[in-house]
């Protein structure tokens, strides 16, 4: 039985990411992402898994890896402060 399993939805803009609750204008909502994490057991580690849900079909794959590289993933940061300095509130 599994101790944690929850999925958080991402939203990424021209101006960084947003995260599942912040208004988003639709003019700049590039690409939607799922975050699952899963957890097995109380002191095991977390697994999380990126998934693309939704992608603006405008946006060359090229453009979309300029944005991936101007504004990594959320939970790339190096420490805990940095975790969410990439999320548009």
């Amino acid at each position: 039985m599994s101790y944690d399993r929850y999925s958080i939805e991402y939203r990424l803009t021209v101006n960084g990411w947003s995260s599942e609750d912040a208004d988003c204008p639709s003019g700049d909502h590039v690409e939607t992402w799922e975050k699952q994490v899963h957890q097995g057991s109380e002191f095991g580690r977390e697994s999380a898994h990126w998934r693309r849900l939704w992608s603006n079909p405008s946006f060359t794959e090229e453009q979309l890896a300029e944005l991936h590289e101007q504004f990594p993933f959320p939970e790339r940061g190096k420490t805990t402060a940095d975790l969410f300095k990439n999320i548009v509130q």
